[in-house]
């Protein structure tokens, strides 16, 4: 099992952010590192404008904030200066994104296999179902067969 370290602050604030839109579902996005093959470190969050017809239900990224947010990260810059390994230096790496369900379990929908955002390496789910005790679960997505693999979250 692949497992995602995130730290209490960090935690915290994804939590935080989620409680402070519900009822509404809310989404962010996510950067990390890789540690090893197994392992991938969040070193940050950004809340980002859930701009769905119906975000009670469901969630869609404000899509200028989106692309605003990979122009600062450096994704869209094509003239871009890597390390002799071919990793960006100087901007946060965008490790995943993260969407809240208000009044139900922690586990992918059937929306949530359907998204484009499955290809990036990592998707946390936070459930506010039980809004005194909020849980975090992390997934992985998986071409063949079609669905997520969970991950263990490790708190630091």
């Amino acid at each position: 099992m692949k497992t995602i370290e995130i730290t209490d602050n960090i935690y915290s604030d994804i939590v935080g952010h989620c409680r402070r839109e519900w009822p509404k579902e809310a989404c962010g996005a996510l950067f990390g590192e890789t540690v090893n093959e197994t392992t991938m470190r969040i070193t940050g969050s950004l809340a980002l404008a859930n701009v769905a017809r119906d975000p009670h239900h469901h969630f869609q990224i404000d899509p200028r904030e989106w692309i605003s947010l990979l122009s600062r990260i450096g994704a869209l810059d094509i003239h871009r200066t890597d390390d002799s390994s071919g990793n960006r230096t100087d901007h946060p790496k965008l490790a995943g994104i993260y969407h809240s369900h208000p009044e139900t379990p922690g586990v992918p929908s059937s929306e949530d296999l359907d998204t484009a955002w499955r290809q990036l390496p990592c998707f946390l789910i936070v459930s506010l179902q039980n809004p005194y005790d909020p849980s975090i679960r992390a997934f992985g997505f998986d071409l063949s067969p079609l669905k997520f693999n969970e991950y263990e979250i490790i708190k630091l």
